[in-house]
């Protein structure tokens, strides 16, 4: 339980010159709410009644949940909601989130505090005995309707839904908790409570009116989308070592099995092991919709034979998905052949797609992409050379963030400084098989260009005296820690949980 931290009212714990949304009261809560219950009224027996009945709740652990929720803080209501928010909620991990409850926590404050006098209700210890969670000396000092706390908690709890709304149901179950907490602990009537809610709520709608409100909704939005965040990461070089796990998480994970390359099931697993971004191929079916395949055949990873490209769409969901990297000795699966549109869906705010495409259908994949609103969220390559020019710039490849797959030798630097030379550059460089001699000179030509360097894992690995996937699982930092260390930091595996555990090591 979090050691609460007493508080007075909601305006006195803002931050001194903290900027709101809104001016004056901002909502004229007059207006909206009903009258406070008048001293002898069946309300106000209904609340004194609800007050004497939570005083034997006085010790027990939901008590305890009310004296925690005393602490209104922002970094308080951040870690309290990020267990129903289902991620984790943080200055440091949510600082647009963070920024948005600060600057609306004032006008939540300026409304609630601008009619407590009007009403001059009493706090209910000071109409019946009995123990309340928190200081007296600090809840005398202000009125109790509507309750402060549950404007606050409940605003909260709205703008959080509204932000994630997956997962509404528990962030506005959490909300109502703050609420019921109040009663609890003997600090607001039950009517004090229920008119705070109807205030969130209109506060709220008023924020909606302001166009800065909206701007930092937006920002907090896109910062709880997983896919957009790891974007940001990628797009600056100095954000980490990126994961990218090759056709997905389809290798055998201790406890959680495997899946077959490919499938919506490797996605699935990768977004539930937070690997940063997935490899998948795509391809075309006779009647022309993409799936996503590697193999020009069914052969290897279905139980079906023939090409892709001579199969309907109808013909290859026929098939089943051979599991992991499939051959005649893997079991069938359920699984089916998923489609790119299936594919984007099922990525949407959890992870990033690096989309490998196979047939000469660049133009109708990153179509397809726009057609789902992707484009921010995968990352599309192309083979580059010498002689090769700026790939950036030129459409399709203009509408994805794109990277260009390096082809070459010792020309390597000189490929990446045309790449780079256009007015969109590129998000970093695949390299291909070099020697760790020429790492170092494509790691400088990839830093002058404000590029990532991609390098592969896969199978031996593709930079010399390295080694790959196989030694990595015994030694890790001879192979993932060598490469991190010599400029790497895009790194493409068949074990992307075990590079993720290393990477989060480190």
């Amino acid at each position: 339980m979090r050691v609460a931290i007493m508080l007075p009212l909601l305006l006195a714990a803002q931050p001194a010159g903290a900027q709101r949304y809104l001016t004056g009261p901002g909502v004229a809560l007059i207006d909206v709410l009903p009258p406070a219950p008048a001293s002898g009224s069946a309300g106000d027996e209904a609340d004194r009644a609800a007050f004497r009945a939570t005083r034997t709740l006085y010790g027990s652990p939901r008590w305890q949940q009310a004296i925690g929720d005393v602490d209104e803080g922002v970094l308080a209501m951040l870690t309290d909601f990020d267990a129903a928010a289902g991620r984790s909620l943080s200055l440091q991990a949510t600082p647009a989130i963070a920024r948005l409850l600060t600057r609306m926590r004032g006008d939540v404050a300026a409304a609630v505090n601008a009619v407590k006098p009007v009403y001059a209700r009493r706090r209910p210890f000071l109409m019946d005995p009995g123990p309340v969670c928190q200081p007296r000396g600090v809840l005398e000092k202000s009125f109790d309707y509507p309750s402060g706390h549950t404007s606050w908690g409940t605003a909260v709890a709205l703008v959080l839904a509204e932000l994630l709304p997956d997962r509404a149901a528990a962030i506005l179950t959490r909300g109502r908790e703050y609420g019921d907490s109040r009663v609890i602990c003997g600090a607001h009537n039950f009517s004090a409570v229920t008119a705070a809610r109807q205030a969130a709520a209109a506060v709220v709608a008023r924020l909606h009116g302001d166009a800065g409100f909206r701007r930092d909704m937006e920002a907090a939005r896109n910062e709880l989308d997983c896919a957009l965040a790891i974007m940001a990461r990628i797009a600056d070089p100095e954000a980490g070592t990126i994961v990218v796990a090759h056709r997905g998480c389809h290798t055998a994970i201790a406890g959680a099995g495997s899946a077959p390359e490919n499938s919506l099931a490797a996605l699935d697993r990768c977004a539930t092991f937070g690997i940063d971004v997935m490899e998948a191929d795509v391809r075309m079916t006779r009647d022309g919709h993409l799936v996503m395949i590697h193999d020009a055949t069914v052969d290897r990873t279905t139980n079906g034979n023939g090409k892709v490209a001579d199969l309907t769409l109808v013909e290859l969901q026929a098939l089943q998905l051979r599991d992991d990297l499939g051959g005649p000795a893997s079991l069938l699966t359920g699984h089916r052949i998923p489609t790119l549109a299936a594919m984007l869906a099922a990525a949407d705010g959890r992870i990033v797609l690096n989309l490998d495409i196979k047939d000469a259908v660049h133009a109708e994949t990153i179509a397809a992409v726009h057609h789902a609103g992707a484009e921010s969220r995968v990352i599309v390559k192309a083979t580059a050379g010498i002689a090769s020019p700026p790939l950036a710039i030129l459409a399709p490849f203009d509408r994805v963030p794109f990277m260009p797959m390096l082809s070459g030798s010792v020309e390597l630097p000189q490929v990446i400084a045309r790449q780079a030379s256009g007015s969109t550059r590129p998000i970093g460089y695949e390299v291909p098989r070099l020697p760790l001699a020429m790492l170092a000179l494509v790691v400088a030509a990839a830093n002058t260009a404000r590029g990532r360097v991609w390098a592969n894992s896969l199978w031996d690995g593709f930079v010399a005296d390295i080694g790959g996937d196989a030694l990595a699982m015994r030694h890790p930092d001879a192979v993932w820690g060598r490469l991190i260390r010599s400029g790497v930091s895009i790194i493409q595996t068949d074990q992307p949980v075990p590079l993720r555990r290393f990477v989060a090591a480190r």
